[in-house]
């Protein structure tokens, strides 16, 4: 079959378009010079992705490349997983920061776009736009929720069978809570995990599971003991990946920096910072369920003080939980 491919690449940083007309089916696209079409960005693969035409239709392949591949369709970016097809003219993006508006007919005459297909809406879409932004920058009010298995790297030099049971227990008291209190995002951190919830109270009840949980093990068992820091903010986060859903934010960082925090960054803690198994958080989470009566009546809020964290400019007012 005589395939003529009509190939169009945004680059939305440097802003530059280039057009590109190719006779062979299939096609391969990535960074590599012996690619039928070189994309010469360092995000892109070496050997990226495939596009093959059969049947009227575009067989789109991911060659397991780093970035990924998407596809625009309804409206929004969708990373696609090994292979899908679609109906010609379509729009993708190769590792988030290449558009290409794809085109193709057999011999001279191009085939008939679909019904459904305006390619007035590829035409009309500002290629120059930031493709992370466009599908990554999803932002949501919510309690951030981290936790850490402290002495994790001395437990591993002394004996890291059991550093890695202890961290398979861990995971296992983790996982189960916040599926009970309904997490929406959960990521393991290597030695402990950041979970978000859309309820603030529920990230305090989940922690307070976790904790419950250890101080049970540790008293059946004889093996060594598990200890844990937690910390709880709540705040904006942001979607930075379609396909993982995984987030950042300032917010983000607070959470971490005050899971971290030490007594030499207080100037006069009001009380004895605890160095494990505490669950501590932020003014701006403790008035966000300051109303809550199902927090109130479980939990004590008691304030350490103003505190210093590393790389977040304004100091945090934190408060130490107890139930």
């Amino acid at each position: 079959m005589n395939v003529i491919w009509t190939l169009k690449v945004s680059d939305p940083k440097t802003k530059e378009i280039s057009e590109h007309t190719l006779r062979k089916n299939p096609i391969l696209l990535g960074r590599s010079s012996k690619m039928d079409l070189k994309l010469d960005n360092s995000k892109v693969s070496s050997s990226h992705l495939s596009l093959h035409y059969k049947d009227s239709r575009i067989f789109i392949e991911d060659l397991k490349s780093t970035n990924g591949v998407y596809i625009y369709k309804k409206g929004e970016w969708k990373r696609i997983g090994d292979r899908i097809r679609a109906r010609p003219p379509i729009l993708i993006n190769a590792g988030k920061v290449l558009n290409i508006v794809v085109k193709v007919q057999e011999g001279q005459e191009e085939q008939p776009e679909a019904a459904d297909v305006d390619l007035s809406r590829f035409d009309g879409l500002d290629t120059h736009s930031s493709f992370v932004q466009s599908i990554d920058e999803v932002e949501t009010q919510e309690a951030i929720l981290v936790i850490d298995l402290c002495q994790s790297s001395e437990m591993a030099n002394s004996d890291d069978k059991m550093a890695f049971h202890m961290k398979k227990k861990l995971i296992e008291f983790c996982e189960w809570a916040f599926n009970q209190y309904k997490a929406r995002f959960i990521k393991s951190t290597g030695d402990g995990y950041l979970a978000t919830f859309e309820a603030p109270s529920a990230a305090l009840f989940a922690a307070k599971q976790i904790l419950q949980d250890i101080r049970q093990r540790n008293v059946r068992t004889n093996n060594p003991p598990i200890h844990i820091r937690v910390a709880i903010h709540v705040g904006k986060t942001y979607t930075i990946d379609d396909a993982t859903k995984d987030i950042h934010g300032n917010d983000v960082n607070i959470a971490f920096r005050i899971e971290g925090v030490t007594p030499e960054d207080f100037d006069s803690p009001a009380i004895p910072l605890p160095l494990m198994d505490r669950i501590l958080c932020s003014e701006d989470y403790r008035q966000n369920v300051a109303s809550d009566e199902s927090i109130s009546s479980s939990f004590k809020f008691e304030i350490i003080g103003s505190a210093r964290l590393k790389g977040i400019k304004d100091q945090k007012e934190i408060f130490l939980v107890s139930t």
